[in-house]
């Protein structure tokens, strides 16, 4: 009918896009060139963080999604670190969840995870003196991993 207006919303998960609102015409269209669209908010691929990786835990990255973060092999989480253990005592260092407003909440700014030689190379024995050498192969490229054996346990250095 002429005059009648026509308000548009989005159910929750959902953005609104172009004008809300638009109005019957005394031709009998309505105005604006386009009607609106509700599409799925979306939080694209959650953020990085150094030494650690996240998994989507359902695949999707709209509204609701979880991404878990867990350290990378050869790392573990720091103890100044935000990190929590789960039922079955594997890590979980931070779960995150894409939020409303198409952000990571909250976001892995806190995640700390640490080299850790015996969780890189496994159990290290040698004689107190001696220099072990060992590659420590990554996603991103092969680091050496030179260990010390001294009188007061071992000392390590990463080189990349």
């Amino acid at each position: 009918m002429f005059g009648s207006l026509a308000t548009y919303h989005c159910n929750p998960g959902y953005v609104l896009w172009g004008n809300a609102s638009r109005l019957c015409g005394d031709d009998g269209l309505w105005t604006g060139i386009n009607t609106p669209e509700c599409k799925p908010i979306t939080c694209g691929r959650p953020p990085e963080a150094p030494n650690a990786l996240a998994h989507l835990v359902n695949g999707s990255t709209l509204w609701r999604s979880v991404a878990r973060y867990e350290c990378k092999p050869g790392f573990v989480v720091d103890s100044s670190s935000p990190a929590s253990a789960s039922a079955s005592g594997s890590p979980v260092v931070l779960l995150s969840s894409c939020s409303v407003s198409g952000l990571w909440e909250p976001p892995p700014n806190g995640l700390r995870c640490r080299f850790d030689p015996d969780a890189a190379a496994g159990q290290i024995e040698g004689q107190q003196g001696s220099i072990v050498l060992v590659l420590v192969s990554f996603s991103l490229g092969i680091s050496a991993l030179m260990i010390i054996m001294g009188k007061r346990g071992l000392k390590y250095e990463l080189y990349s």
